[in-house]
């Protein structure tokens, strides 16, 4: 590199690899020298899958230093032309810095979740290695999430990044919708980057300012005008005909299998509509009677779970229970609690009974719904394989989406518009540190639909890297 750097790459919080496919396995042939992941099934897909990379599988506090040892040996003393990070993200919270310094103060401290402050490893990493670029993902809510620092201190994770490397580095955070690169799902992310490289650096009109919600020099504009929809990257699998209550798997396809619905799931997406909630489902099955939810205050439509005219049961989300209700707000709560649940009431229950009935479930109006044709699929997340979860049902037919069809959203593998040049490099085989495969105890499709969850699309990844190489070339 004309930086001096070495063209290769250091990744953490690796997962099973998914966002490596990019620099590895496709045209961009980014040799990574180390990567570092927690868990044993995901370190084994790394094994198969990048046999000449170092794994390290554990807890980076205990092996950071490791880590950095075997990338200066490896390099000659070198540094890597690029650092990736994808800290998980489920523990991310936005709570107040004041907030949390007066919890601390007062010996209040609240519970935090430890994930949260895995990136000062991390960052710990970036200072020792000096990487000509680092890359970090995470969801957006991480913008505003405050850890307990280094120094024990609450910390903005944005504000504690550009306090330790804004001498070393130009530090760029922007909210990035993948869709617009052509990743066939919605997928809004913050990917912040950070360059080293001072004729880039100098580029820079605002040095103090890390987020933004407009795109910086050093993230690539959007290259799609038309979204690539949902019936474009899996509508050809419609005549495999698989059914959440019958058939599970196709004969032609191995990889284009499903879950089993159970039987009260099954009902319910099978009379929701493409794109509806079966919340919505306030047309009776058996008299055909329509229940307007605009003329039912929100008590109404909480108890709507019979049809007004035949008595017979909605085809919506519902449970028996035994609970009162509040008299000031109308809301559910359990039969042993003495005043109003929610936070914004909390009036007194004054003796008002509990009493068996049937109310609809606690739940988003984005959970039990159907995908749309004609849009992209919705964010393919863990939960990938539960109907009751955001938007998780096949536009169509009664299921969820497949493995099949989530590796072609998430562009591991390509589907009819979206040719990547990885094609099907990425095998989900699992290879132990004796180098033998082995099949691993948690179910092979849970692994895989976490994995793909958690995990930058490989186009999103691509993209940005082969934008940051453009910069290079224009400015070096």
């Amino acid at each position: 590199m004309k930086s001096g750097a070495k063209f290769c790459a250091v990744t953490l919080f690796s997962g099973g690899g998914i966002g490596d496919i990019a620099l590895e396995l496709g045209s961009r042939k980014i040799p990574v020298v180390a990567k570092c992941e927690l868990l044993e099934e995901r370190a084994a897909l790394l094994r198969t899958n990048y046999p000449k990379s170092e794994i390290f599988q554990g807890d980076i506090w205990e092996l950071k230093d490791s880590i950095a040892e075997h990338v200066h040996s490896k390099l000659n003393g070198s540094r890597p032309w690029l650092m990736v990070l994808s800290p998980p993200c489920q523990g991310m919270s936005s709570n107040g810095a004041g907030r949390i310094r007066k919890a601390i103060s007062q010996g209040k401290r609240p519970k935090e979740d430890k994930r949260n402050r895995l990136i000062i490893p991390g960052v710990d990493l970036i200072d020792e290695l000096k990487p000509d670029w680092f890359i970090l993902e995470n969801v957006d809510k991480m913008q505003n999430t405050v850890i307990r620092n280094e120094d024990n201190n609450p910390e903005n994770i944005l504000d504690m990044m550009f306090r330790r490397l804004s001498e070393q580095y130009c530090i760029k955070s922007s909210l990035l919708e993948f869709a617009n690169y052509g990743v066939p799902q919605f997928r809004e992310r913050l990917v912040t980057i950070g360059c080293s490289i001072d004729a880039i650096k100098n580029l820079d009109k605002s040095p103090k300012i890390v987020y933004s919600p407009e795109k910086s020099l050093l993230h690539p504009e959007y290259t799609r005008k038309r979204l690539i929809t949902l019936r474009q990257t899996i509508g050809d699998l419609m005549s495999h005909d698989l059914d959440g209550r019958g058939k599970l798997v196709s004969e032609e396809n191995p990889l284009h299998r499903i879950p089993e619905l159970n039987q009260e799931h099954y009902n319910l997406i099978s009379k929701t509509p493409e794109g509806e909630t079966a919340f919505n489902n306030l047309t009776c099955n058996h008299c055909s009677h329509y229940h307007d939810p605009e003329k039912m205050t929100i008590k109404e439509r909480k108890l709507q779970t019979n049809c007004d005219n035949c008595n017979e049961f909605l085809d919506v989300p519902k449970i028996e229970v035994k609970e009162w209700i509040c008299a000031k707000c109308s809301k559910f709560n359990g039969k042993f609690k003495r005043k109003c649940q929610y936070k914004k009431c909390g009036h007194p229950r004054n003796g008002v009974k509990s009493k068996k009935f049937w109310r609809t479930i606690n739940g988003f109006m984005t959970s039990y719904r159907r995908m749309r044709w004609d849009e992209p699929a919705n964010t393919i997340t863990t939960t990938s394989h539960n109907f009751t979860s955001d938007v998780k049902g096949h536009p169509e037919q009664h299921r969820v989406l497949s493995i099949e069809e989530i590796l072609r959203c998430s562009t591991i593998i390509p589907s009819p518009k979206v040719k990547v040049p990885w094609n099907h490099k990425f095998k989900f085989e699992f290879t132990n540190k004796s180098n033998k495969l082995y099949t691993p105890k948690k179910e092979v499709d849970s692994i895989i639909r976490e994995i793909v969850g958690e995990s930058i699309p490989p186009l999103a990844m691509h993209t940005i890297i082969k934008h940051i190489q453009s910069l290079e070339k224009k400015h070096l």
